[in-house]
């Protein structure tokens, strides 16, 4: 019985992420506090005054999300929590037997996140950066700096 009531809350959560919290445009005229309380309940850690625009990718593994206050989302990012092992990688391996590791993507008070940007497992964005539209954040970001790029370079610190 546990099981099948563990698989059915794993599949409302991939509902919710993919399907409502992803796609659904009407969530900000109704609330923009929606957003925030479809990740809370998939076990992100969301911090007050936070903007999700439309169309945010977040893998389902939403309990790796650590956002601050008053964070800006464009449209369109991705936020990965998983990657391949690739320690364990070798010739003749297939790569799907190769194993996940998941870490948490940590982003500070006042950020502000561009469009189409990628947010890659294990980063950490700091109070007030600023990441540029298509960057691809493979790497921390130190709090009050702009990064643009692909590969991602912090350009000025304010």
């Amino acid at each position: 019985m546990k099981v099948i009531i563990r698989k059915a809350n794993s599949l409302i959560k991939t509902f919710l992420l993919y399907k409502i919290f992803r796609y659904w445009v009407i969530l900000n005229f109704i609330s923009p506090k929606l957003r925030s309380v479809i990740l809370r309940f998939c076990g992100a850690k969301v911090g007050k005054g936070v903007y999700f625009s439309n169309g945010i990718y977040i893998d389902n593994n939403a309990e790796h999300l650590e956002v601050g206050n008053d964070v800006l989302f464009s449209p369109n990012i991705t936020i990965l929590f998983h990657k391949r092992n690739m320690k364990e990688y070798e010739k003749g391996k297939l790569i799907k037997t190769v194993s996940h590791q998941k870490s948490k993507v940590i982003i500070g008070d006042g950020a502000s996140i561009g469009t189409n940007v990628l947010i890659l497992p294990g980063v950490k964005i700091g109070e007030g950066a600023v990441i540029g539209a298509g960057t691809v954040v493979s790497k921390d970001v130190p709090a009050w700096h702009l990064a643009v790029g692909n590969p991602m370079k912090v350009i000025k610190e304010y």
